[in-house]
């Protein structure tokens, strides 16, 4: 037993999991009572402490609490992303609590900033070790990340910061992280290999790298996967599609479940036991707007961080079906639309994930490029749509646009790769930005953009 399991911190983490767990419990009434409470709570401090919302409150006659969520859906203006891209400050609270800045992976093509407090951090971290729990996950059990680099690669102090103790912080949790940026085939046997000697009782990560590990642990010549100790698999931050889990579930010998969040939101909806997508209505009031197009908006308002609130935010995602509400327990949220991302496949049949494609790009091209977009045909080749931060700038944007070319084109094997420069890239069906998308990506055998996605 680890002796981390006694610091202060995880100790409140258990006794906020025990309250987490009963509210689960609870009747529509009570749900609806605690979100019109926390929402009022919230509204009133945002109103009086944060300048958007201030001005807001001024600009539409706003009251200074809701009688009810009816009432404050169909009063309260939605929040567009593009607000909290402009100007990030004008939604931090004058009273925010201590906590720090956090920067989204920008799948709409720039990265989004939010603020947390530590209080609002933690509170979603009982969330997450909740969801953990439920499938039978303790905090401390030994836990294989599929993952990038996180806040590693924050520049400056902090990320130098977070590179030298994360490594002492993953030994102190029982925590293996392995890179998501390799998925070459030697790469893959390498990590199964790890993950076997390591024998982690959950493994957490990207869909699509889970995904592929999964692909190469069915290969006879692998040598086959088995870790008796490994009770749950976490897809999350890109689509998990049925026949990715079935595929996992076989290839791993445990059960898959998808995880629902963003950065700036924390965790929104998990997947149960029972195998239904249950919102976290004690966290966030999620609304599923229809859109005329036989799909639904995802509308967010996050209800435990006054610091930097987030209210009918519109975060992207789409939905097929809207919210579905029992009599008791949370609602049902059908699978999620957005963030959707392919991998880029070399002529020796090896694959890039789209982290390491982002990564890539950010080290060679980032200067001049306000977003990209990268398209693999049919016969391999690959066309990356430019969007430029100073479209005159052409000329002096060339020398990096060159560098970024014939770097992918030697990570590709001899495919061609061409730069195409445009006004604007184009987004997905939910309005986000699909970093990779590819004709000849054999993964995605699922049309449409209707599975569940994550942070």
């Amino acid at each position: 037993m680890t002796i981390a399991r006694w610091l202060p911190r995880f100790r409140r983490a258990a006794r906020a999991m025990e309250v987490l767990r009963e509210r689960e419990q609870w009747s529509r009434g009570d749900i609806h009572a605690f979100q019109l409470d926390r929402l009022n709570r919230l509204w009133k401090h945002a109103a009086a402490h944060v300048p958007h919302y201030v001005k807001l409150a001024e600009e539409h006659g706003l009251p200074e609490q809701f009688a009810s969520l009816e009432e404050f859906s169909q009063r309260m203006p939605l929040l567009a992303k593009s607000r909290i891209k402009e100007n990030p400050n004008a939604l931090l609270s004058d009273r925010a609590g201590h906590g720090h800045w956090k920067y989204t992976g920008g799948s709409t093509g720039t990265p989004t900033t939010a603020y947390w407090s530590h209080d609002a951090h933690r509170e979603s971290l009982a969330a997450k070790y909740r969801f953990q729990a439920s499938w039978g996950i303790d905090i401390f059990d030994r836990t294989t990340f599929l993952w990038g680099r996180g806040a590693a690669i924050v520049p400056g102090f902090r990320g130098r910061w977070n590179r030298f103790r994360q490594p002492y912080i993953d030994r102190l949790r029982n925590r293996q992280r392995l890179p998501a940026y390799d998925m070459s085939r030697a790469a893959l046997r390498r990590d199964l290999k790890e993950i076997g000697a390591f024998a982690p009782r959950m493994m957490y990560g990207y869909s699509r790298a889970l995904y592929l590990l999964a692909l190469e642990a069915q290969q006879a010549d692998s040598g086959g996967f088995h870790v008796p100790s490994l009770k749950l698999v976490i897809a999350t931050s890109e689509p998990a599609w049925p026949n990715m889990i079935d595929t996992m579930q076989r290839a791993f010998g445990a059960p898959v479940a998808r995880e629902y969040g963003a950065a700036e939101c924390g965790i929104m909806a998990t997947d149960a036991p029972d195998r239904t997508l249950r919102v976290r209505e004690d966290h966030v009031l999620i609304e599923t707007l229809e859109r005329g197009d036989g799909h639904y908006d995802i509308v967010v308002t996050v209800l435990t961080n006054p610091s930097f609130p987030l209210i009918r935010y519109a975060i992207g995602d789409i939905t097929d079906a809207p919210l579905s509400k029992a009599e008791r327990g949370f609602a049902i949220l059908n699978s999620v639309g957005g963030r959707n991302n392919d991998l880029l496949r070399s002529k020796t049949g090896d694959h890039l994930h789209w982290v390491h494609v982002e990564d890539a790009v950010a080290n060679t091209a980032a200067p001049v490029l306000r977003r990209f977009s990268f398209h693999q045909h049919a016969d391999g080749s690959v066309t990356i749509n430019a969007e430029l931060h100073n479209p005159t700038a052409i000329a002096e944007a060339t020398p990096q646009l060159e560098a970024m070319r014939r770097f992918f084109a030697e990570c590709l094997g001899g495919y061609p790769v061409n730069v195409e420069i445009v006004d604007r890239v184009s987004q997905t069906i939910s309005g986000k930005h699909r970093v990779v998308y590819s004709d000849l990506y054999d993964l995605n055998t699922t049309p449409g953009e209707t599975a569940a996605s994550s942070v």
